[in-house]
């Protein structure tokens, strides 16, 4: 089994959910100033950017996640909006087959701690993340 090649940054660094947002009050998540946040402190940055009818980038959130791609058809190296889901027996069967894992997203440095052992990086908001570190 092999999975996608993402490139070596994406699991070197710890990646900000929306930016670094939250510890701030001048940092909304998916803004300009937390984007600005995040590259300070050296963290990876995942936005909701998607193009406008008019073929504009913007920022943009759909708040229900309903349909998760089938991880073999599409290739993904995306799993779960909870960090918890990186404990499931078939995300944990691809790891040990070589597929890098990310944990999405933890909201604690305790949380975070709990799934460290389990992936190869994490996305992560409202803590600063030690991962790796």
């Amino acid at each position: 089994m092999s999975g996608p090649r993402l490139p070596a940054a994406f699991l070197q660094r710890p990646i900000t959910h929306r930016a670094l947002h939250g510890l701030r009050e001048k940092c909304p998540e998916n803004s300009r100033a937390a984007v600005r946040a995040a590259i300070k402190v050296e963290y990876g940055i995942e936005i909701d950017l998607q193009v406008s009818a008019d073929w504009r980038a913007m920022v943009f959130h759909d708040d229900e996640l309903r349909d998760l791609p089938d991880f073999e058809r599409v290739g993904a190296s995306f799993i779960d909006h909870e960090a918890s889901g990186v404990t499931r027996g078939r995300v944990q069967s691809v790891w040990h087959h070589g597929v890098p894992v990310r944990s999405w997203t933890s909201r604690s440095p305790e949380q975070e701690a709990e799934v460290a052992a389990l992936v190869d990086n994490v996305t992560f908001e409202n803590y600063l993340s030690a991962f790796g570190a």
